[in-house]
């Protein structure tokens, strides 16, 4: 036997077969399917940590400003600047600097420390696509990720049972030292985006009683729409559960990143977010 010929049957004893190539491509196959899940939960759950971190900086940039302005909270953030928590209109309007609505125009800016698109980030949500909203077209879309709990800004809209509040009408918020057991009580939260359409969180009552539960508009008593844009009837002001990784009995609904108003922030339940004693801020 020629060396040639020997040389060529020892290298052969180091080749694979097709066979042995596709065994081999179809474990990697299987680990990336098994490994794949894991990461994007991974992925999701770094983007809800930020997201908890971003509503919490709200969180406390309204206290701050509260102690500036005699206690009182910013407006509820409708389109335009002053004293709205957030300034924001329709495309182009909210990206002219000299704009009112111009992002650095909002009221807690000052406190946040970031300005243009620095603190745009700030306020939004990777996870969220800020340019689909079903409830509203463009331009005027609401392209951030927090709301505010309207019972802090407007509380005369929630002058009937069971809410708490009796004062008068108009648009004047409510001081911060008037909010009862404040770490009980939503400031801001991550809205889902088949709701969201301005900066106001309205809150709601959840009647557990009934399946599926029912959405109750505290302001009137009657219940809400829970999440059909196209409904004439008042929506609920969901929370978002796109950061939920798996519903079981103790959070059916989801849960999502909510701050309180003693500036603490949670990876909160719905079903929380439902009760009387987490939303309205005279809730004795």
């Amino acid at each position: 036997m020629s060396y040639v010929s020997t040389l060529r049957r020892g290298r052969g004893r180091f080749g694979f077969t097709l066979v042995e190539l596709l065994v081999v491509i179809g474990i990697i196959a299987v680990l990336i399917s098994m490994l794949l899940p894991a990461l994007n939960r991974a992925r999701e759950q770094a983007r809800s940590t930020k997201c908890l971190s971003n509503v919490r900086q709200l969180a406390i940039a309204t206290i701050q400003y509260c102690n500036s302005n005699k206690g009182v909270f910013p407006l509820q953030g409708s389109s335009g600047g002053g004293a709205n928590w957030i300034a924001w209109d329709q495309v182009p309007n909210e990206d002219n600097i000299a704009d009112p609505s111009y992002i650095d125009n909002s009221a807690l800016q000052p406190y946040l420390g970031p300005r243009a698109d620095a603190l745009k980030a700030v306020l939004r949500c990777e996870s969220d696509d800020v340019n689909v909203r079903p409830r509203q077209v463009e331009p005027k879309l609401y392209r951030y990720s927090y709301s505010m709990n309207t019972a802090l800004t407007r509380p005369d809209r929630f002058k009937g049972e069971p809410f708490y509040y009796t004062g008068p009408a108009g648009n004047k918020p409510l001081r911060i030292a008037q909010v009862r057991n404040s770490s009980d009580k939503i400031m801001f939260v991550e809205e889902d985006s088949k709701t969201l359409d301005d900066g106001s969180w309205s809150p709601y009552i959840l009647d557990m009683t009934t399946s599926p539960p029912k959405f109750m508009n505290p302001a009137t008593g009657g219940p809400m729409a829970a999440f059909d844009p196209a409904s004439t009837s008042s929506i609920a002001n969901q929370l978002a559960d796109r950061h939920e990784a798996a519903k079981d009995k103790y959070n059916p609904m989801g849960r999502s990143n909510v701050s309180f108003v003693d500036g603490h922030a949670e990876f909160y339940s719905r079903v929380d977010a439902g009760m009387q004693q987490h939303t309205d801020p005279l809730y004795r």
